[in-house]
């Protein structure tokens, strides 16, 4: 009995042994994640990361690495995480040439570094992470001159901030992360020189920033947060003059905002979170005269569109 025990138990011992051999020999190893996250990596690993396309595992930069990282082979440069830029490492990366330079871990900026960034011959200028930016950030910030500008952890902005940012005239402005605008902000922004104004994270607005920000003057309006809507609303936003207007957050309307939005005089309405409509919303939002996206509606509702729209038409 005791023999048999013994020989159990120096299996087992054996057994573990092995296994903590195997855990230490994996340790280290390429699939595993740089752990080096309070200065920049060293040469070897740098290069790792950087052949392997995983700049993830960035977090601090030497002044020859962000030159390095001017060259970089992928359409996008994605430093996600990394946390402290200077001045002399954002030119440098700004002179990347692909699709787009990503700095969203950035939650702060000088108006120096936001000038050098701004120079960014990425296509798209990712800054997500900043919270909130100066009057002279914002303006250095409008002088990017890259297709879309991406500023969507911006809390709150101040009037003479969006004043500057209106300035920018790029494709599109995002400042998704706000949550209201007064109206002298709602005001600024609707002079946006932008193609397209992306505010997705409003929710709630009041008449007078809805009436100020539909006489925005470029393609697109983005107001995707709105989950209801008024009737005053409904009509202030179908008098928006560009030719797409997404609202696609609104779950209900009713039948006097389904008449208001289908006088809508752009090529492209976008209610994709639609979930139902009553026959006369149904009349009322089918007059709209261009391409109307409700793809969510359920199958009563959408059979009640389409007989009042015609097969085949969005």
């Amino acid at each position: 009995m005791f023999e048999g025990f013994s020989i159990k138990s120096s299996i087992y011992v054996f057994s573990i042994i092995i296994i903590i051999a195997s855990l230490i020999a994996g340790c280290g190893s390429e699939d595993e994640p740089i752990q080096n996250m309070t200065e920049p990596l060293s040469s070897d690993e740098f290069s790792t990361a950087y052949d392997s396309g995983q700049l993830d595992r960035i977090y601090y930069l030497t002044d020859e690495q962000a030159e390095k990282l001017s060259g970089f082979h992928g359409n996008y440069l994605d430093l996600i995480n990394l946390q402290h830029l200077t001045v002399e490492q954002a030119s440098s990366l700004a002179e990347f040439k692909g699709k787009g330079l990503d700095l969203s871990r950035l939650d702060t900026i000088s108006a120096d570094l936001a000038d050098e960034l701004a120079k960014s011959k990425a296509y798209r200028l990712y800054l997500n992470g900043l919270k909130g930016i100066s009057p002279a950030v914002a303006a250095e910030l409008a002088d990017f001159e890259g297709y879309e500008l991406f500023l969507n952890g911006l809390t709150s902005l101040g009037a003479e901030q969006a004043a500057s940012l209106a300035g920018y005239d790029g494709k599109s402005l995002y400042l998704n992360g706000l949550k209201s605008v007064n109206d002298d902000e709602a005001q600024a922004l609707s002079q946006s020189q932008a193609m397209y104004l992306t505010l997705d994270g409003l929710k709630s607005p009041g008449d007078r920033q809805v009436t100020v920000l539909s006489e925005f003057r470029g393609q697109g309006l983005s107001m995707n947060g709105l989950e209801e809507t008024t009737d005053a609303q409904a009509g202030h936003l179908a008098s928006f003059g560009g030719t797409e207007l997404f609202l696609n957050g609104l779950k209900h309307i009713n039948a006097i905002q389904a008449e208001a939005l289908a006088d809508f005089g752009g090529d492209q309405l976008y209610l994709v979170g639609l979930e139902s409509l009553t026959e006369e919303q149904a009349k009322n939002l089918a007059g709209f005269e261009g391409e109307l996206f409700v793809d969510n509606l359920d199958p009563q509702s959408m059979a009640l569109y389409q007989k009042y729209r015609g097969p085949g038409t969005r």
